[in-house]
């Protein structure tokens, strides 16, 4: 043997001999198809490859703590938590970022994906906020409400700004925003009715919620004030990545452009009840579902990027989108 090296996944190893000779070895103790969409190559007891079928991607999943991973799974076809008796690993196949956190477990456990970033673990009454690339818990709270549109948590990574930020129910009629970096409530909103929905904008900054009585409100987190935004609404939620709010009420389709202004508000007339909100790198649409047909309208996207920019005080690229 002249030379020898390892693939960096520890998955592979290359051998190259005086005769000239390379000899390639797969280490592996054994290879699983998922669900026919990964799989899984055992390199070692305590380390394993990850293959996307579709797309050729890999990526590495190991534990640092223990010396052997006892289950594997991935969720939603993106989501990785593996279990080993005294940690628990989760990563997200898109982002390739990877946690382990010590945990003992009950095999109980609820996972959530909804929030960017960052997945929720309940266990016993208690919740638990790891965020993707980091070997610590984010968070924890005590709480009975863990329907997806009961909590929303946040995680800004601008310049200005690095919050991390919660909010959830104390109870039906209570919200409670955390900070997660300094672990202190920032603020607790008490409602004279029951509370059915709720979300926080990207930059942690603003929450709106929904009570059983179908009114919207408008709370800023930074002033402590709160504002109706509306009523008889059967639909709420912030645009991906912006500072503009979609509201249905009855007929009408409303767009907040501005939610530092909320009393200027555009309206779109729609014959039937809002899906969805999908945004792409050129266009932000709302689905409707009219007549079982799904039907696009199309927001106005400069509109959406420049007051996000200012939001963030992003000048240049405010400026630059003015332009055109």
């Amino acid at each position: 043997m002249t030379a020898l090296c390892w693939k960096n996944d520890g998955s592979k190893l290359v051998t190259g001999s005086l005769c000239g000779s390379v000899d390639l070895y797969d280490a592996s103790l054994r290879k699983v198809r998922y669900k026919g969409k990964f799989e899984f190559n055992y390199v070692s007891p305590s380390q394993i490859v990850i293959q996307t079928l579709s797309s050729g991607s890999r990526i590495v999943v190991k534990t640092l703590t223990a010396p052997e991973i006892s289950r594997i799974n991935v969720l939603q076809d993106r989501f990785v938590v593996a279990n080993t008796v005294q940690s628990l690993i989760i990563g997200d196949l898109e982002t390739q970022k990877i946690s382990e956190i010590m945990w003992r477990g009950s095999g109980n456990e609820k996972y959530d994906f909804s929030n960017p970033n960052v997945c929720m673990v309940y266990n016993a009454g208690e919740l638990t906020l790891v965020e993707y690339g980091n070997n610590e818990p984010l968070g924890n709270c005590r709480t009975e409400h863990v329907k997806p549109h009961l909590i929303s948590t946040r995680l800004c990574y601008s310049e200005q700004d690095s919050a991390k930020s919660i909010a959830y129910l104390l109870d039906l009629q209570t919200i409670c925003v955390l900070d997660l970096n300094s672990n202190a409530t920032l603020t607790n909103i008490n409602h004279d009715s029951k509370i059915d929905f709720l979300e926080l904008n990207a930059r942690a900054n603003k929450l709106i919620f929904r009570d059983k009585r179908r009114q919207l409100y408008l709370y800023n987190l930074k002033t402590m004030v709160k504002n109706t935004l509306l009523n008889y609404c059967n639909y709420a939620q912030w645009v991906p990545d912006s500072e503009v709010v979609v509201a249905q009420n009855r007929g009408n389709l409303c767009v907040w452009y501005s939610i530092e202004n909320p009393d200027k508000v555009t309206i779109y007339g729609i014959k039937g009840d809002v899906e969805s909100i999908e945004r792409s790198a050129s266009k932000t649409e709302v689905i409707v579902n009219e007549a079982n047909n799904q039907v696009a309208y199309t927001l106005d996207e400069p509109m959406i990027e420049f007051g996000f920019a200012v939001e963030n005080r992003e000048l240049d690229k405010a400026a630059s989108i003015l332009d055109p």
